[in-house]
């Protein structure tokens, strides 16, 4: 999982559940004490539809449905109906992510320990700061992965465990990127263009938006990106910020061509997109952020996997 996140949606990956340094909040991917039951002083709720719930001290989130949702302590811990795996969201008091970090692995109270392999931080997030994670080293016959991301939201930090096996990260992606995506703080509201009219470029406009990019470049340490603007029908700027390799000083520009790997699929889909009214094809409700189909019409009719 990149960073649990990505959107957070892309963060996940398969079959390791490793989490990507742009994810949300704070994960940890365990194994062992997986299929432990609850102590009696638990709270225990099982949920019969994707309902949108609240962690101890606030924070929401989506809880998929078919999944149990259990508190203990400052630890709001949700488990699929194959009870191999879990994913906790914990709240903590903490001066910093380390400090942090080092309780909820305390409240989650697995009897595991892996040693730290890397920890890398991302850029703010949805409403969350100082956002970092933390990549644990297991053992292949484990068959799980093991990651933590912390981030802060005021004086709050909010830790994510995640104890997933393998087999059910795989078959479950669809429900673990709809907790990932849609973990904000309390209070917080995703922003939305809904409704607003979009600005005409000018000058001054394109120059604050060339800023912009290449801070970018700076502060994420991209070496160079090309950028197209359409407006009213036309291209009214295609031009390139940093360099083209870090061996040469050539800027890129409209013209440069950019490896670009599953970002396909993204544009693949944008561009099917159309088609889901026109052509008979539709979104599965339960996989929508991962799949286009086909309506079973037809003996030829097969499944399209974007």
């Amino acid at each position: 999982m990149e960073g649990i996140t990505s959107a957070r949606s892309s963060c996940y990956s398969p079959p390791a559940m490793r989490l990507s340094p742009i994810c949300i909040c704070a994960v940890l991917l365990t194994s062992g004490c997986s299929t432990s039951r609850p102590p009696q002083n638990s709270v225990v709720e099982r949920l019969t539809a994707d309902t949108p719930r609240a962690t101890v001290e606030g924070n929401t989130f989506i809880a998929p449905a078919g999944w149990t949702l259990t508190v203990r302590g400052p630890a709001t811990i949700l488990q699929p109906p194959e009870e191999d795996s879990r994913i906790a969201l914990v709240d903590i008091h903490a001066k910093d992510a380390d400090e942090a970090v080092t309780a909820a692995w305390s409240a989650y109270g697995t009897h595991k320990s892996w040693p730290l392999k890397l920890k890398t931080e991302s850029p703010d997030k949805d409403g969350w700061s100082e956002i970092r994670n933390y990549a644990y080293q297991t053992s292949p016959d484990e068959r799980r992965g093991v990651q933590v991301m912390a981030h802060r939201a005021g004086g709050l930090w909010n830790v994510l465990i995640a104890d997933v096996a393998d087999t059910t990260g795989e078959k479950r992606l669809g429900q673990f990127v709809l907790i990932f995506d849609e973990l904000f703080p309390k209070g917080y509201t995703r922003e939305s263009f809904a409704g607003k009219e979009a600005h005409m470029l000018d000058a001054p406009r394109m120059a604050e938006l060339s800023r912009f990019v290449e801070t970018g470049l700076r502060e994420l340490r991209v070496a160079g990106v090309a950028l197209g603007l359409m407006q009213g029908g036309k291209v009214v700027f295609a031009d390139g910020f940093g360099v083209r390799d870090l061996d040469g000083h050539a800027k890129p520009d409209a013209n440069t061509l950019f490896m670009i790997a599953s970002d396909t699929k993204a544009l693949t889909t944008l561009i099917q997109r159309p088609a889901a009214s026109s052509a008979g094809m539709w979104l599965s409700p339960r996989w929508k952020s991962a799949r286009l189909m086909t309506k079973p019409c037809a003996p030829a009719c097969s499944r399209h996997w974007v």
